[in-house]
């Protein structure tokens, strides 16, 4: 799923990206917790709890380091797309006269890390269910 969303691969020795592996596994288990829910019905106790302020901190970061990438493929082959990034950016060029804003950059940013976030939480899930069922 990554390197169809960046087109770069990996490796597990890299620092950043195993930082924002374990960030997401940290965010999937504090949405699960009552105080985020809590939040997310009633806004205005923000100031009440912490969690969601670890959980804005986090998206933020993983923005930051998916608006990286996006930066890096501002230059391509508009005829030779190498990634969903690519692709997103050809479209945006195509519907940059339109009055719609669909492909605004920052809908390619959230549209991309939620994408991230579902392709490696679900392997790594799915995975981990698996070796526990073989045991």
């Amino acid at each position: 799923m990554v390197s169809v969303l960046f087109g770069k691969r990996f490796d597990h020795q890299d620092a950043q990206f195993m930082r924002h592996i374990t960030m997401i596994g940290e965010i999937i288990k504090l949405f699960g917790t009552p105080s985020i829910a809590l939040f997310n019905t009633f806004p205005v106790l923000g100031f009440l709890l912490r969690s969601h302020k670890t959980v804005l901190r986090s998206r933020d970061e993983l923005f930051s380091f998916i608006r990286t990438f996006i930066n890096h493929h501002h230059k391509f082959d508009k005829n030779d797309p190498r990634c969903f990034i690519d692709a997103f950016l050809v479209r945006q060029q195509e519907e940059k006269d339109k009055s719609t804003d669909n492909f605004s950059d920052d809908n390619m940013v959230v549209l991309v890390s939620n994408l991230f976030v579902a392709g490696v939480e679900t392997t790594a899930t799915t995975l981990r269910w698996g070796i526990l069922l073989m045991m």
